[in-house]
């Protein structure tokens, strides 16, 4: 390939190295632009801050792209023996190759081709874009998608935006983003969500009894069976309900929603604000077998104490502060397939407190044994009974 003065950088008077180490970094920003995941917004940051800090680093890097795409030179990444499995580690040197027009092109051990035309132009619009968002409209698309959690399992998923989500034991999501919106409909189980600051698209959390909204905050939110939970951990959540009120006034700090089946595109909206340090608790409770479901919302400030112990299950472990028998034992079959069932009703209100591991029922069951006089014993590799020791 013959080079001419259009396609040639003038360097000011610098040392070979220096000229090179431009080229060589250019090179690896884009490798990682074309690669089949997009960006962190840490990646993005580093990507900005390196693009502004000489008008040489944009000039070459334009200047590779519009190569790529009109030569069609490859790039062979060289990566140090031993750190081939991990190359986003290694330090990466790169070596262009030229093939003269018409030449037979064999295939090069360990060299990258540009895919498509579509990422040459994408890494030309991020160059003179050099903003936060260096990611196409459809791109928000991305991470569109359902993602779940089997029984005992924990998933933790950074989203387009920089947000990230922890699926708990047994959870599904459906992510929906586009340029006007960021929603997440909660189908079951618990989430944490680490919302990435973004006013102009608010992030949405959408249950059927309400519809939780952020802008950047970090929240849970868990469906139980006819109870909706939320707790805030950081910033404010703003909870929007479809239905009726029938008592507006939030300073009681609970509200009473009838009449649950009514004609919704006739409801207003209910709103409430719940800050960090509070918990919110959407109940559904039955009057009668002919008549509409009470919907009961109530807000309460959460210590820390108890905020520590409900999101425990992120770090590792089940927390209990005096829980009574029965709902440790309904928290622990979250966790596991074997199914846990207590013999005596009156062993049910029995206070437990502790800390267990998650998803290691032995473990789990061997303190109950050993602490609160109960007996555990195994009817086949799927049920246990809790039963008095003595």
């Amino acid at each position: 390939m013959k080079e001419t003065e259009e396609n040639l950088i003038k360097f000011p008077d610098r040392s070979e190295a220096a000229r090179q180490l431009i080229e060589d970094e250019a090179g690896v920003w884009l490798i990682k632009l074309d690669g089949d995941e997009a960006l962190s917004m840490e990646g993005r940051a580093d990507l900005e801050a390196w693009l502004k800090r000489s008008p040489l680093h944009k000039k070459e890097l334009s200047r590779q792209a519009r190569e790529w795409e009109q030569m069609n030179v490859l790039t062979e990444l060289s990566v140090p023996l031993g750190a081939r499995e991990g190359k986003r580690h290694a330090r990466p040197f790169f070596r262009k190759l030229s093939f003269p027009t018409g030449a037979p092109r064999t295939p090069v051990s360990g060299v990258l081709a540009l895919r498509s035309m579509v990422g040459v132009f994408a890494v030309i619009a991020v160059v003179a874009m050099t903003s936060i968002f260096f990611i196409r409209p459809d791109a928000y698309m991305k991470t569109n998608g359902s993602y779940a959690t089997n029984v005992g399992q924990q998933r933790t998923t950074e989203l387009v935006d920089g947000s990230v989500v922890v699926l708990n034991t047994n959870s599904e999501i459906r992510v929906t983003y586009s340029k006007e919106f960021r929603s997440i409909r909660l189908l079951k189980g618990e989430v944490h969500f680490d919302v990435a600051k973004d006013p102009a698209h608010p992030f949405r959390v959408v249950t059927d009894d309400g519809v939780f909204v952020a802008i950047g905050t970090a929240f849970t939110v868990r469906l139980k069976k006819n109870i909706v939970d939320l707790t805030v951990t950081e910033g404010i959540v703003e909870f929007t309900s479809p239905i009726l009120l029938a008592d507006k006034n939030l300073q009681t700090q609970v509200m009473v929603i009838p009449d649950k089946g009514r004609d919704k595109t006739k409801a207003s909206d209910a709103v409430a604000l719940i800050h960090a340090g509070q918990s919110l608790e959407i109940r559904a409770e039955e009057v009668a077998a002919d008549v509409p479901e009470n919907l009961i919302v109530e807000i309460n400030d959460v210590s820390d104490m108890e905020i520590a112990r409900k999101l425990s299950w992120r770090e590792g472990y089940l927390s209990f502060g005096g829980e009574p028998l029965i709902e440790v034992v309904q928290e622990i079959n979250r966790y596991t397939d074997i199914t846990i069932e207590i013999t005596d009703p009156s062993l049910e209100s029995i206070r437990i407190g502790g800390r267990f591991p998650v998803a290691k029922t032995d473990q789990m069951l061997s303190a109950l044994e050993e602490n609160f006089g109960l007996r555990v014993t195994r009817v086949g590799e799927n049920k246990v009974l809790l039963s008095t020791s003595q």
